[in-house]
């Protein structure tokens, strides 16, 4: 089983940052957030279709702090490995509607 990181927020906007406080939290909120958003963009572009590979969030440890991404998981040389990348290679540039809403319910404030 393969896997590929795919980021942990649209490519344009800002993230969480290792050095604050509450970053393990804000993190992970993101990252689902997103993950819900890559899959929307997926199944608009896909005609409603599931993508076939399973994205998570991944913890990867660094030196300094772990920190999160979104991921993909898949099994080499399948439709799954040709979804990790349509993810890698058409990755939002920003939150969408409902991320922007999801986000603000999770106490961020999120500039139009």
């Amino acid at each position: 089983m393969a896997r590929m990181n795919i980021g942990c927020t649209p490519w344009g906007e800002d993230c969480a940052q290792t050095i604050d406080k509450d970053y393990d939290a804000k993190a992970r909120v993101e990252c689902q957030v997103y993950r819900e958003q890559l899959i929307r963009h997926y199944k608009k572009a896909h005609g409603g279709a599931e993508p076939p590979c399973k994205l998570f969030t991944s913890s990867n440890p660094h030196d300094f702090r772990t920190y999160f991404e979104v991921a993909a998981r898949f099994e080499e040389d399948t439709p799954e490995e040709k979804a990790a990348y349509w993810f890698e290679n058409h990755s939002p540039e920003f939150w969408d509607d409902t991320a922007r809403r999801q986000l603000k319910e999770h106490g961020y404030v999120v500039p139009a």
